[in-house]
């Protein structure tokens, strides 16, 4: 984010905007359907930044692609990011759709919905994992913990998951 872009964020909070929302592409395609993603920061960090600069819009992530990350590492970032902001987090998840950026991360795209679930992000009692990759740990934890129970967003769009 430019000088310009913390002046942004609390002018955002200033009006009475109820959230800012950040994307998770890495890396995107050179064809038109791509163009929209071309200026996109780092998701963690943008929403670090967010959150350093307001005291109460929520702070999102639209839809974070699962597929491209350990649900573990993510959770952690994620509740972290929750704790640091005061429980401003808004996370949605998904499968995403670029195959050219799953093609430049070396991820299987056909194989994303296959991808682990993100449940060990809620502040509630552990959940058994489920989904290929997946794996109990027994007699260990992650902190921090959310400030709350983190349900993950879905959001639907047109896009079948393979």
């Amino acid at each position: 984010m430019s000088c310009g872009e913390h002046r942004r964020v609390g002018k955002a909070e200033e009006v009475g905007f109820d959230a800012i929302f950040v994307n998770d592409h890495i890396i995107v395609g050179n064809d038109a359907r791509s163009a929209p993603w071309t200026n996109v920061y780092a998701r963690f960090v943008a929403m670090s930044f967010i959150a350093a600069h307001t005291t109460r819009i929520g702070v999102g992530v639209s839809v974070l692609i699962m597929p491209y990350r350990n649900p573990v590492a993510t959770a952690k970032a994620l509740a972290t990011l929750d704790r640091m902001s005061g429980g401003r987090l808004i996370a949605g998840v998904g499968v995403g759709w670029n195959e050219a950026e799953f093609a430049a991360l070396g991820v299987p795209f056909h194989e994303r919905s296959r991808a682990p679930h993100i449940s060990a992000m809620h502040s509630g009692s552990p959940r058994k994992p489920t989904g290929s990759g997946c794996r109990e740990q027994r007699h260990s934890s992650s902190f921090p913990r959310a400030n709350r129970r983190l349900d993950p967003v879905a959001w639907r769009n047109s896009f079948p998951a393979a």
